[in-house]
């Protein structure tokens, strides 16, 4: 896991890249005391994949860093939600401001993640149909919306 810190106003912006698993946890360990007293943006668009050593050690993480600094979640990947959606009351699910969405092409099984922000997503409704760009056909998300959202809380079924 590569981990990048940059400073851009009074914010920290981390960048993560590589798997989220065990050997992260040095990665992790040696940036938490950087951050402290400011907002954190952490930008997971590298996260490639997750395992639940490496998430445990990042819920860790993240409660070290709560203890002196607020932080918000962009850019995250599939695999991140997912994790969200396990455990939304202990994985900070409400930090999470954009998110990637898995697209596939009905005609000719392009894929793509577009980006979203969580804000302007609901459970209730559908993903929007998009034009692939290889071959002009249909791209539809690859997970329903209410499971794929499921961490955003508020019980569907009311």
């Amino acid at each position: 896991m590569k981990v990048q810190i940059a400073k851009r106003g009074g914010d920290f912006h981390v960048t993560l890249a590589g798997n989220l698993d065990e050997a992260a946890e040095a990665a992790l360990t040696a940036a938490a005391p950087k951050l402290a007293k400011a907002h954190v943006v952490f930008d997971l668009a590298g996260v490639t994949r997750i395992n639940s050593f490496g998430y445990r050690n990042w819920l860790e993480f993240l409660k070290a860093v709560r203890k002196s600094s607020s932080f918000d979640f962009v850019n995250c990947p599939p695999v991140f939600v997912e994790y969200c959606n396990l455990l939304p009351l202990t994985s900070f699910a409400e930090a999470v401001r954009t998110i990637s969405l898995p697209y596939q092409c009905r005609s000719c099984g392009e894929r793509g993640a577009p980006r979203y922000d969580v804000a302007d997503l609901d459970r209730s409704k559908p993903f929007d149909v998009l034009i692939c760009p290889e071959c002009n056909g249909s791209m539809t998300a690859d997970v329903p919306p209410d499971e794929f959202l499921a961490f955003l809380g508020g019980d569907q079924d009311d």
